[in-house]
């Protein structure tokens, strides 16, 4: 179902754009959410694309019933060699064609780390074909994609790429992205919490005494997690070392250098809880 609006402008682009907005505010009516940002800083004739793919989903699938299938029936009950029976020379051929045999269904399997081919090839072959998955919501030309952490989730690789946010967002003095790495509360004592607002605050006052942050390098030596099933908490800490020029508006530079720790809390994510770093000072 194609999706045709009148014209709001003689301008190209200001129609999109103008076309744009009212799409926005149709789907957000229609379907609820927020969708003025979603789109990102996309050109406009790019954005209304997009815009017109997502109402044409949303229509589609609204009100049906999930349709739930295996991925073998929807892929065409493939018929794969079993990975006990590959050597490793052939394994990478065969796993090459497994990819494309899903991909011509219209599937995409995705791994997020890095892992063994003989591991891809056992959870594509065996695994993921048992799994159900709704079935209604496919369309011509439409994607899906598997992503193999949602099945086996990886902790120690979302733990090291949640403390290298971090300290990017450090070095970057990326004061925004810390609203989504920092837990909503932070434990400074037994006996004091800090808002996530409050720690930023505290952020930023160190970056506003510097100009920039350059000659920077750091090394992660060591992730760890704990995970207690039983009282549903999750604990974990990222360390190494880092150092770093500080530059001030009149040109000083303070060198800091020192081991650092950053401390997680598994919530929908890894939110950092607490962290231990070189020129940052918690009382």
């Amino acid at each position: 179902m194609s999706v045709e609006l009148q014209k709001f402008s003689n301008n190209p682009e200001e129609n999109f754009r103008m076309e744009n907005e009212f799409l926005k505010m149709k789907l957000a009516a229609q379907f609820g959410g927020d969708f003025g940002n979603m789109s990102g800083n996309l050109p406009p004739e790019i954005e209304n694309q997009f815009l017109k793919n997502v109402l044409q989903f949303e229509n589609h699938v609204a009100g049906k019933q999930p349709e739930m299938k295996k991925v073998k029936e929807l892929i065409g009950n493939p018929e794969l060699t079993d990975s006990a029976s590959l050597p490793n020379d052939a394994l990478a051929e065969a796993l090459q064609q497994v990819n494309r045999h899903y991909q011509e269904h219209g599937y995409n399997v995705n791994f997020v780390a890095d892992y063994p081919d003989r591991i891809k090839y056992e959870f594509m072959t065996g695994e993921l074909l048992e799994h159900e998955t709704d079935s209604s919501f496919m369309m011509p030309g439409m994607i899906c994609n598997f992503i193999y952490e949602e099945f086996h989730p990886n902790h120690a690789y979302d733990i090291e790429e949640q403390a290298r946010k971090f300290i990017n967002a450090w070095l970057q003095q990326d004061i925004k992205a810390f609203e989504l790495l920092l837990g909503d509360n932070i434990p400074l004592d037994p006996h004091q919490l800090l808002t996530q607002a409050e720690v930023i605050q505290r952020i930023q006052h160190v970056f506003d005494s510097f100009v920039s942050f350059k000659n920077y390098d750091y090394i992660i030596d060591e992730v760890s997690y704990d995970m207690d099933e039983e009282q549903g908490l999750a604990m974990a800490y990222a360390e190494g070392a880092i150092k770093y020029d500080a530059i001030m508006e009149s040109g000083e530079i303070l060198h800091f250098v020192g081991p650092m720790k950053i401390y997680f809390a598994l919530g929908y994510y890894w939110d950092v809880m607490f962290f231990v770093m070189p020129g940052f000072k918690w009382k």
